[in-house]
């Protein structure tokens, strides 16, 4: 399947994420060139099981 997303917000690139595990060809469309500022200031521990991302040690409290 084809799929094209809107926005590379944080829905926008969860959804990609869990599009592209599904298989699927995925294209993110964003107006922006750059993001000039963060979407929170921090995420929750359970977000790093589903993300194949891993925080350095002194960043995890």
């Amino acid at each position: 399947m084809r799929i094209i997303i809107i926005g590379a917000g944080p829905a926008g690139l969860s959804a990609a994420y869990f599009g592209l595990k599904s298989g699927n060809e995925v294209l993110v469309l964003e107006r922006k060139r750059n993001y000039d500022k963060l979407c929170g200031e921090g995420v929750f521990k359970d977000v790093f099981d589903i993300v194949p991302l891993k925080p350095k040690p002194p960043i995890v409290s």
